[in-house]
């Protein structure tokens, strides 16, 4: 079986991370840190494949995501935003 990853799947592991936040562990739980670095880990074997406009956005939002000096609810939404935008 040869399963090419698409953007749906790194919205998907996005969309876990987010849940996997909302434990006592935070960003910190080992979940969601699993989740994150799966997404971004598909994410750049795809990202020559899109518009750039759209990389852009993504990928301001996914390093926004990652900066653990932002308020966990802002880094949620930087990442249910890049879930959103490699959903189209």
């Amino acid at each position: 079986m040869n399963y090419q990853p698409t953007f749906f799947d790194v919205a998907a592991d996005l969309k876990r991370c987010i849940y996997a936040s909302l434990s006592e562990g935070g960003f910190e739980d080992q979940n969601a840190k699993e989740f994150l670095n799966h997404a971004l880990m598909i994410f750049k074997t795809l990202e020559a494949t899109t518009n750039k406009q759209v990389l852009k956005i993504i990928k301001r939002s996914l390093h926004k995501a990652q900066d653990f000096k932002l308020d966990p609810q802002k880094r949620r939404e930087n990442l249910l935003m890049a879930a959103v935008f490699l959903s189209f």
